[in-house]
């Protein structure tokens, strides 16, 4: 069973919306999703526990659809439980020897003290985790999948009303989708053709938002254009001026799409702008140094967006990590090895952001994985995982997989499709 951290770990069931002697189906709870008690459980929105009410995942049995998610039942305000040995105090849980104190969780054995989360062993104190074991970190699979064709300098997201991963071909004017086994074409005209754009997908306005990249004749590009599932739209608008290397993220809980940084030519930017439908908001904030080829993705645990590395100005690769809270940056503990141009999404099943790849200040390629839990960096071995950047990845939350497409490893692109998760 995974334990997740929310707050001080008490996560109470949400009333069920069928009547108690009715098995709950999905017409007796189309507002949100069946547990695995056969119990409806509200969700904040109709994207409870990762995908449509329709259909959405079953909860493993001892968990329970809370936020959007699969949680940990722990039904007592200010308690919490303990298996197999331990105890617990104020709140949180524990399975299979260990303690924990003030809230948080811990399985097979070790301690945690004031927030927080352990597995496999180890302890934590005053928040942030300790990776899981070698045994429960995912290994990157490399899929048989025909790809898109397009290489490298590309961006995914994942449409979450349509269960689908979005990809904007790299140097050819064509639409893909990913549905967890084949890449579809979708649509041949739209966006001029382009790379080293940045996209995100639009919950609220349910389309995908892209904006800028560089295209065929090297000029950056300052254009907005959105995916509905079917055809791209042009919005006229105001907004960044021209840039690529920019990185996108979209915002859940004040539900706009969030840029920052990006260059135009040797001109570097700090930037930071919101999306919110119609029109670009500039943020006239302090925060992170002016940078191209950053990483950034939304944390649902945190419920911040997460930036991390980059090059600035002096073509110097960097290893900070930021966390945007709608209002301004806060610099949080060091990432990762310096790198720019790898891969990042957030696993909101395991609660995990994850950082792939990159080149480092030489150029050199990585071909590590990267986990970060709470404010916490591990770097996990995952030796079936080759070396490259400059590719695109996004959770896909209906399969519970991050999904990482193209890329190049050396001189050469690389139009292959990997996952990683179960």
């Amino acid at each position: 069973m995974k334990l997740h951290l929310l707050g001080a770990m008490a996560v109470l069931a949400f009333t069920a919306c069928g009547t108690s002697t009715a098995k709950c189906t999905q017409a007796n709870c189309a507002t949100g999703c069946c547990d695995s008690k056969d119990v409806c459980q509200a969700g904040t929105s109709l994207m409870a526990c990762g995908s449509s009410a329709q259909s959405c995942s079953r909860c493993a049995a001892g968990n329970v659809c809370s936020l959007g998610e699969c949680r940990v039942d722990v039904t007592a305000m200010g308690g919490g439980a303990a298996t197999g040995g331990g105890s617990v105090t104020g709140g949180g849980s524990v399975t299979g020897g260990g303690s924990v104190t003030g809230g948080g969780s811990v399985t097979g054995g070790g301690s945690v003290t004031g927030g927080g989360s352990v597995t496999g062993g180890g302890s934590a104190t005053g928040g942030g985790g300790v990776a899981p074991s070698d045994g429960g970190i995912p290994n990157w699979v490399q899929s048989t999948a025909t790809g898109t064709g397009s290489g490298n300098l590309l961006a995914l997201s994942y449409d979450s009303t349509r269960q689908r991963v979005v990809q904007l071909a790299a140097g050819i004017t064509e639409t893909w989708e990913w549905d967890g086994s084949a890449w579809t074409r979708k649509a041949t005209t739209g966006p001029a053709t382009r790379s080293d754009y940045a996209v995100a997908y639009d919950a609220a306005r349910q389309n995908t938002v892209l904006f800028g990249g560089v295209g065929t004749t090297t000029t950056s590009l300052q254009d907005t254009w959105t995916w509905n599932g079917t055809s791209w739209t042009s919005i006229v608008a105001s907004g960044p001026t021209a840039r690529r290397a920019h990185t996108m993220a979209y915002d859940e809980a004040r539900q706009v799409v969030v840029l920052f940084g990006g260059r135009d030519g040797s001109t570097y930017s700090n930037e930071t702008w919101t999306w919110a439908g119609s029109s670009w908001t500039q943020k006239l904030v302090s925060g992170p140094v002016a940078r191209a080829g950053a990483m950034m993705a939304w944390d649902a645990a945190a419920q911040k967006v997460v930036l991390y590395g980059g090059t600035d100005a002096a073509g110097l690769r960097l290893d900070d990590t930021w966390e945007w809270d709608g209002t301004s940056w806060t610099q949080s503990s060091a990432g990762p090895t310096a790198r720019s141009r790898g891969g990042m999404a957030y696993d909101s099943a395991r609660q995990r952001m994850v950082v792939y790849g990159g080149l480092d200040s030489s150029s050199a390629e990585f071909g590590d994985t990267w986990e970060r839990a709470g404010t916490v960096w591990t770097r996990v071995h995952n030796p079936s995982a080759p070396t490259s950047y400059s590719m695109g990845m996004a959770y896909d939350a209906a399969r519970r997989q991050i999904v990482r497409y193209g890329g190049s490893s050396g001189v050469t692109s690389s139009p292959v499709t990997w996952t990683y998760g179960p």
